[in-house]
């Protein structure tokens, strides 16, 4: 569903700062950057959760204080509840593992969010 979503407009590309490409460039571990755009919505919304593949949720169960580059509203967030789960459909997890574009999963909360506008799409390209 989100693989649709995202396929209908690819124009919207998140912006990553250069220090996040050179540590994705260097490491396995996905680090997500949002547009000012996505931003907005997850100020509305701090019950967001960016969803990630396995191999990174367990990482930010061990270590919360590095890997996704998000807002601030959202880093707090993660750094208070280190229990946080995030998960993504089978679907999504395939994609991510054989694709080389990484397609940002989402909550549900996202995906109605997503859904409502067709102008905010999250997309990112190494």
């Amino acid at each position: 569903m989100v693989q649709q979503i995202l396929k209908k407009d690819t124009y919207m590309l998140l912006a990553v700062t250069l220090m996040v490409q050179q540590i994705i460039k260097k490491d396995a571990d996905i680090l997500l950057a949002v547009t000012p755009m996505v931003q907005q919505i997850l100020k509305k919304d701090a019950d967001i959760l960016l969803a990630v593949t396995p191999m990174v949720q367990q990482i930010l169960m061990k270590d919360t204080d590095i890997l996704l580059a998000v807002t601030p509203v959202v880093q707090p967030i993660l750094k208070k509840d280190a229990d946080i789960l995030l998960a993504v459909t089978p679907m999504v997890q395939q994609i991510l593992m054989k694709d080389a574009d990484i397609l940002l999963a989402v909550t549900p909360v996202v995906q109605q969010i997503l859904m409502k506008d067709t102008d905010i799409m999250l997309t990112h390209k190494l």
